[in-house]
């Protein structure tokens, strides 16, 4: 952000998030991305911020965390807890082979799909509770 101030063009210092390094590498990993793959997603010039963010060498600007959460799905908020949420915030099992298959890993799409398929079934269970209140009281 640019301005004049006195004749001259002042420049904006962008605000640091102050946030904790195992709720960014929690993110990042809940999502199933590499710090590399994060960095080039979120568009970062140095390939290397995230794990510097991680390791609490440095810390993302506000602007590059809103990138971050968008790229991992994940609301701003989430990013200003003190600890990475317990694990039942985000618990992901594949029944989707035979017994003896070896498990693989879940892509950044599967992880986001996942997520939206079980809000969008908490949320018609709510709704269901909701009618079944409302139809009981009558």
């Amino acid at each position: 952000m640019t301005g004049r101030e006195g004749g001259r063009t002042v420049v904006a210092r962008t605000l640091t998030a102050l946030v904790e390094p195992e709720v960014l590498r929690w993110a990042r990993e809940s999502i199933g991305l590499t710090p590399l793959a994060a960095a080039r997603k979120i568009g970062l010039s140095d390939e290397t911020l995230v794990d510097q963010w991680e390791a609490g060498s440095a810390a993302p600007s506000i602007p590059q965390l809103r990138e971050a959460a968008r790229v991992y799905k994940r609301p701003l908020a989430v990013f200003f807890l003190s600890r990475p949420p317990d694990g039942s915030f985000d618990v992901m099992h594949d029944f989707r082979r035979l017994p003896d298959a070896e498990a693989r890993l879940w892509s950044p799409e599967l992880h986001g799909e996942y997520r939206r398929a079980r809000d969008q079934r908490d949320i018609a269970l709510e709704i269901d509770m909701a009618a079944s209140r409302a139809t009981a009281g009558r």
